[in-house]
């Protein structure tokens, strides 16, 4: 499952591999427009700069709200007042429409900045009541950090993709395994060679495995 909400949070990037380089993606406006594109959002032109500092502030309470929830707590009532300041900041007009259906539809005045965090909000504010908040989990890889929604039957799943941050994982810890094996190795042999009550032959032995 994706949402607006979990691409807004993951905008505060670092990198998964571990070379401790972070970046708020709200700072590249190409970035910006293609998560705006994505979710069928929009701005006029000019109000980037805007639109960054917003999504900044928003991101830091629907952030700290997920936590919360995380933790079995409920919203705190500064988060329930923010989060319905941004729901509530935007007028809609109605109007018939017969495409695709006849019925009447609801449009925003103006898609603007505010009209955006609108809609991001209301994305965390649907999960919640739609979906299932303990399935909100952080990836299990430490250097990664990324929100998801685990989708799966048995909510097992622990990584943001399995494909990245699971393959990587996978592969550092037969790695890491394998150091602490060489590095034991290493050790008992040291300790052989410096046993005083060891035979000579065995110390012999002990020498030519150490060089090898």
């Amino acid at each position: 499952m994706e949402a607006p909400f979990i691409d807004l949070i993951n905008s505060d990037w670092s990198d998964w591999r571990g070379s401790g380089r972070r970046e708020d993606r709200l700072d590249n406006p190409s970035w910006v427009d293609k998560f705006l594109s994505k979710w069928g959002l929009q701005v006029p032109p000019g109000e980037g700069p805007r639109l960054s500092s917003v999504l900044k502030d928003l991101r830091a309470v629907v952030a700290s709200e997920v936590k919360r929830v995380q933790s079995g707590e409920s919203l705190s009532p500064e988060g329930i007042s923010r989060l319905d300041a941004a729901i509530s900041g935007v007028r809609y007009r109605n109007h018939l429409s017969d495409s695709p259906h006849f019925g009447v539809e609801s449009e925003p005045e103006n898609k603007d900045s505010d009209w955006v965090v609108a809609q991001i909000a209301e994305s965390f504010v649907d999960v919640l009541l739609k979906g299932d908040p303990k399935r909100l989990k952080i990836c299990a890889n430490p250097e990664c950090g990324w929100l998801f929604y685990d989708d799966s039957r048995a909510m097992s799943r622990v990584w943001c993709d399995s494909r990245v941050c699971g393959n990587l994982t996978l592969w550092i810890r037969p790695q890491q395994t394998c150091g602490a094996a060489r590095n034991h190795r290493s050790h008992r042999r040291l300790r052989s060679w410096a046993h005083p009550f060891l035979p000579r032959t065995s110390l012999f032995r002990t020498r030519r495995s150490t060089w090898r």
